[in-house]
Order: C-alpha cells, then structure tokens, then sequence
C-alpha cells in the first residue's frame, strides 16, 4: 500500500515496506506518523521534483484516502485540484510571455525601424518646409514685380495693340491688294499663255513659210542654171539673168531683140526665146512677166506702145514654145522704169530692154498665211 503527501511542489512516496520504519512511531497518530517520517527523510532520494513525476498526483487520492480522513481527504483533493489548476494556469501563462516576448521584440525592432524613418522624414518634411518658404518668398517677390510691371506698363500695351491694329489693318489691305494683284497676274498668265501659243502657231507658220521659200528658192535657182545653161551662147551684155527679191529677172537687150524702132524680133532674137520657153515650160508653177522698156526719145505714147507691142511679141514666142499663156502677163513700162541715165547714149542703150520676170506661186504661202 502506498502513501503520498503534497508539500508545496515537492511530492513525498512512501512504499508499505517502508511503514516498517515507521513502527517506532506506533505510539502516534499514522497522519503525525507519516509527517514525522516525511521530515525526518526530506533530504532522501524519495523526495522527486514535482514538475518530473507530477504522474504521481494522479495516485495521490487513493494514498490519502488510505490514511486519512473523508473530511481532510476531500479537502486535500480540493487543495490538489487547486494546486494542479494553479500549475495549468502558470504553464500557460508562461507559454503566454513566452509568446508576448517574442511580440515585444518584433515590436521593439519594428519600433525603433519607425523611430528612423519617421526621424529621416522629420528631415525631409523640414528641408521641403524651408525650400517651401524660399519658394513662397519668391513667389511674394515676383507677384510684387508683376504688379510694378502691369501698373507701368499698361499705357505702353494700349499702344502696343494699337500699333498691332494698324499693322492688322494694312496687312488687310496689302492682302487685298496682293489678291487683286494675284488676279492680274492670272488673266496676264493667261494672255501670255495664249499669246505663246499664238506665237508658237506664228514661228510654225514662218518655218513653214520658210521651208516653202526655200523650197521655191532651190527652184528657182535651178531654173537659174538650166536658163544660163540653155543660153550660154549669148553674151551677158545682150542677155544676163539674175536672183533678187525671190525672183528671177532675165534682161534682154534690144540689140539681141529688136532693130531700132521696130517691134519685130530679129532671128537671133527668137532663137534666145525658143531656147528660153523650152526650158521655162517645163516649171508650171513659175509667173511669168514680159516687160517692154524704152529710152526717152520720142513721146510717150510712142514709147508706150512700142514697149506695150515689143512685151506681146516676146509673150507669143514664149507660149509657142509651150508655156502656158495664163501664166504669162506682157506689159509696157515706156521710159518710166529706167535702169540707168537717159542723159548718155550708154544709159540709153541700157534702158532699151525686154526684161522677163519669173515669181515663184505663191499661193502656198497665202493659203499658209490665212490659216
């Protein structure tokens, strides 16, 4: 049988062989008894820390109810379960402030992170203050300045915009003008666009025209050489031709002709003649003008007549040759039409002729003109 006793947080086991030992204090009460033996052992190796064999406890009523009363036994129960409530409370509590330590020096580091930072914005927060109050001085200052500068300056703005109006306003009407101007120069674009135009037609119609001069040019320089080829039998003082003003002008003299007086072609005369309308047949678009020309010697009526009468003679040998008789006009010029003096036998003796104008036709050219 065993028997326990609670002492603060010590607990005391006592084995039934033991109660042997306690035979010597038969004289006592075994609740006086078993104090006496707790006492006399306490320093024994059966006195066990409570904390390592708090199993005990559990045994604790069954010892007591062993040996002592229903009364004290209860009331040792109560004082165990007190005891070991008491126990639970403090484990707790310990676990607790184990916890709450670990909190409060998260909190403390936490707290001391915070001191710093709110010191270094303390910093900052006074540094932007005072930059704040420069700025605010300088902002006091440049409104001060604004208002100098907006009460000195009002009279000179009112000039300025006024200035700017006048200056709105020619810019206004130099616009006009330059729109009007632009018109101008439109309808002159457009008169010298059409006058480009006019004048490029023109230089068209002169190429044109040239190239059909040059081309009649060409024909009547080589009218020219079949001409001096046919008569190169005659001498250039009875028979010369030339090219002047697009024309050909063949001058017979009246020696080669005609006897003095006479209309009436000598044989050498005709011979020149034939010689001449056969090569002047042969080029339809060539005019041919016979001219009678005289001294001054006699009247003019007979001076008319005589050249008049020696152009129509000279014109029908010609158109027996085979040139054409519309194309052949005969006229007398008399002595109106001189080529030299007629103060000299010499000048005489030159105004004595029968010149043969050729023209090239020139209605190429008038249909070309009035196009």
């Amino acid at each position: 049988m065993f028997f326990g006793f609670c002492n603060g947080f010590e607990l005391v086991i006592i084995c039934k062989k033991e109660m042997d030992v306690l035979s010597g204090f038969n004289k006592l009460p075994l609740k006086k008894s078993v104090i006496c033996y707790i006492l006399t052992n306490f320093a024994t190796p059966y006195i066990l820390p409570m904390k390592k064999y708090f199993f005990l406890l559990l045994f604790l009523p069954f010892i007591v109810s062993s040996c002592v009363s229903s009364k004290k036994y209860n009331k040792l129960q109560f004082e165990r379960d007190q005891l070991k409530y008491n126990y639970d409370q403090l484990v707790k509590v310990n676990a607790e402030n184990r916890i709450l330590l670990t909190k409060i020096d998260s909190l403390q580091l936490l707290s001391d992170r915070l001191n710093s930072e709110l010191k270094h914005a303390k910093e900052a927060a006074a540094s932007a203050q005072k930059a704040f109050d420069d700025v605010t001085v300088r902002y006091n200052k440049l409104v001060e300045q604004n208002k100098m500068l907006t009460n000195a300056s009002s009279q000179e703005r009112g000039k300025f915009i006024n200035e700017l109006n006048e200056k709105d306003k020619l810019l206004t009407t130099r616009e006009q003008q330059l729109d009007s101007l632009s018109n101008v120069l439109t309808n002159k674009q457009k008169a010298l666009d059409l006058a480009t135009k006019n004048l490029e037609e023109r230089e068209q119609k002169l190429r044109e025209l040239q190239r059909i001069i040059d081309e009649k040019d060409q024909n009547l320089a080589g009218l020219q050489n079949k001409l001096k080829g046919a008569l190169s039998g005659f001498s250039p003082e009875d028979l010369n031709i030339v090219q002047k003003d697009g024309k050909l002008y063949a001058t017979l003299s009246q020696d080669l002709l005609f006897a003095s007086g006479s209309k009436q072609i000598d044989p050498k005369g005709i011979d020149a003649l034939k010689k001449f309308g056969g090569v002047l047949k042969n080029y339809p678009d060539i005019e041919v003008s016979v001219e009678g020309h005289t001294d001054t010697d006699g009247s003019a009526e007979l001076n008319w007549n005589l050249s008049a009468d020696r152009a129509i003679s000279v014109t029908k040998v010609l158109i027996g040759e085979g040139v054409d008789a519309k194309r052949v006009i005969p006229s007398g010029r008399a002595f109106y039409v001189p080529v030299a003096s007629n103060d000299t036998k010499e000048g005489k003796g030159k105004n004595r002729r029968t010149e043969i104008i050729l023209s090239p036709k020139l209605t190429a050219l008038y249909n070309l003109i009035n196009k």
